[in-house]
C-alpha cells in the first residue's frame, strides 16, 4: 500500500492498519508543491533518503528556527540525531525557500547524504515562554496515553491560551469509537505528567510557573470528519480535498469554538 506514515501523519498508521493489516506500507516519495525531497528508505517505515541531486538543500538548526536573519548548515555540516529545518533552491524557480518541514537526520550514507524523518511543520508549535513544544512531543505523549488508556487516539489539534495567566495549552482530542462504558480508563489529567516528561522546556516551565497545567478535552465521536468538512465549506477556503489537514495549531477563533461545542464531559 502506497501511503506516508511519517511526521505528523504517524498517528494515523493504527487506523490504516485496521482496513489493511499486515500488508506492507512504502511512501515511495518525499515531496510537496515545492518539488520532490526524497524517496523512502524501507518498507513500513517512514525515514527517507534526501534526493540530492535535483535539489539544493541548506538547513537551519532547530535552536536557530526562530532567528531573524538565522544561519544555515550544508549537507555535510548535518549531525545525527539533530533537528533542522529545511530550506531549498531548484530549477523550478524556488530560492533559499523555508518550506516549514523540521527533519531529524537518522544516519549519514556514504558521501555524506542524509536519512531523516520527518519531525513536524514549523507552524505546528506550542509555545507560550520559549519551550516549543512541537507535533513531535504531543505524538510521542498520545502513544503513551493509547497504552495507557487502552484505546486508539484518533486525532488532536490545540492552541496556546495567552489571555489568562499563566498561559496553558489546550489540547483536544478524539478516541476511535468513544464510550465511557469501555473507555473507563480515561483520565485526561495525566496528559500533563507525560508531557512534562517529553519536552524538558516545557517542564522547566512549569516548575517556575511560567506556564500553567494544560486542559486536555475529549471531544465527540466524528468530530474531526466533521471538522475536515467545515474546512473545506467555508467561504474563504483556498484548499482542495487532497491538500486540506487538520491543523495542529488552531490560530482562529471560530475554530476553536467548533471544538468547544464538541467537548464530551467525562466527570
Amino acid at each position: 500500500v502506497s501511503t506516508t506514515i511519517c511526521g505528523s501523519f504517524s498517528q494515523y498508521e493504527h487506523e490504516i492498519r485496521n482496513h489493511i493489516g499486515d500488508l506492507p506500507i512504502f511512501g515511495v516519495m518525499y515531496m510537496s508543491s515545492e518539488g520532490s525531497f526524497g524517496f523512502n528508505h524501507k518498507i513500513n517505515g517512514g525515514s527517507h533518503y534526501l534526493y540530492v541531486e535535483h535539489t539544493f538543500f541548506e538547513f537551519i538548526p532547530f535552536e536557530n528556527i526562530n532567528d531573524e536573519n538565522p544561519e544555515t548548515k550544508l549537507i555535510d555540516e548535518l549531525q545525527v540525531n539533530k533537528d533542522y529545518e529545511i530550506v531549498l533552491s531548484n530549477k523550478c524557480g524556488y530560492y533559499r525557500y523555508r518550506v516549514g518541514d523540521v527533519i531529524t537526520v537518522t544516519e549519514m550514507l556514504e558521501n555524506n547524504v542524509p536519512c531523516i524523518n520527518i519531525a513536524y511543520r514549523q507552524g505546528s508549535i506550542l509555545d507560550a515562554h520559549g519551550e516549543m513544544t512541537t507535533s513531535k512531543h504531543i505524538n510521542e505523549v498520545l502513544e503513551k496515553l493509547s497504552l495507557e488508556w487502552n484505546c486508539e487516539i484518533r486525532d488532536f489539534t490545540s492552541y496556546v491560551n495567552l489571555n489568562e495567566s499563566p498561559a496553558y495549552y489546550v489540547i483536544y482530542i478524539e478516541i476511535l469509537n468513544y464510550s465511557p462504558e469501555i473507555h473507563t480508563e480515561v483520565d485526561v489529567d495525566i496528559f500533563d505528567d507525560f508531557l512534562r516528561k517529553t519536552n524538558e522546556g516545557y517542564n522547566m516551565n512549569r516548575e517556575v510557573g511560567k506556564v500553567g497545567q494544560l486542559k486536555c478535552h475529549l471531544v465527540e465521536n466524528n468530530t474531526f470528519e466533521d471538522y475536515m468538512d467545515y474546512l473545506l465549506s467555508e467561504k474563504d477556503n483556498t484548499r482542495n480535498v487532497g491538500q486540506a489537514k487538520v491543523p495542529r495549531l488552531l490560530k482562529n477563533h471560530q475554530h476553536r469554538e467548533f471544538f468547544n461545542e464538541r467537548i464530551i464531559s467525562i466527570n
